[in-house]
């Protein structure tokens, strides 16, 4: 069994967090000291995706609390090491070279992207058993780290589009139909069988033998 949490950065406790379809929803106050901790009963992998790049490889202890700095897996200038991108060299006519960084190909919007520093927001999370990463895949997180307002805001809006406007329904081990059970609910008069409305007033029936 594998445990994932999050810290939320201004101190060490865990972050609240709720899930909305496949993504978990994290409040983080401090992205640049929050951990991403992981308990594992048995030898597991983890990986660190963004965008399907991998940013981080390692090798969870069994039984032990392994934690992780959230800056040193999601910066920026991380993914941009690790993407392997090769700038494209061209000569001018004066025989001087200079670098371009195109944004049509991959790689070039990847750079200028690292280039604006911080941390990635959203990371996928996977977890392999073993100590192979092309192990069998047991748990799939996707995570999005939000500040205190903007998780405010996605969470209420996830309670609002969840309210229950149905009617509750009624749980009987009575096999009749419910408005069978309303109906043998309602008070009646014992001398003339009619509906009582009111307990206090009884039978207002001006036939019944019990108003004459």
């Amino acid at each position: 069994m594998t445990t994932v949490l999050i810290t939320r950065g201004c101190n060490q406790d865990t972050a609240e967090q709720f899930m909305e379809g496949a993504h978990t929803y994290v409040r983080v106050c401090d992205p640049a000291t929050a951990q991403l901790v992981i308990f594992s009963a048995d030898p597991v992998t983890a990986i660190v995706r963004v965008d399907g790049d991998e940013m981080f490889k390692g090798t969870i202890e069994p039984d032990k609390r392994n934690q992780f700095a959230l800056s040193t897996l999601l910066t920026k200038q991380k993914r941009m090491a690790r993407s392997g991108f090769m700038s494209l060299l061209s000569f001018t006519s004066e025989g001087k070279s200079c670098v371009r960084v195109p944004n049509d190909i991959p790689g070039g919007k990847l750079l200028a992207e690292a280039a604006t520093g911080g941390l990635f927001p959203a990371f996928t999370l996977e977890i392999r058993r073993g100590l192979d990463a092309n192990g069998p895949l047991t748990a799939t997180y996707k995570f999005q780290l939000l500040e205190d307002h903007l998780f405010d805001k996605r969470f209420n809006g996830f309670v609002s589009s969840r309210a229950n406007e149905e009617v509750c329904p009624t749980f009987t081990r009575d096999a009749r139909p419910v408005a069978a059970l309303q109906a043998e609910a309602t008070p009646r008069c014992a001398a003339c069988g009619d509906e009582i409305d009111d307990p206090l007033a009884g039978c207002e029936n001006a036939h019944c033998p019990t108003t004459a």
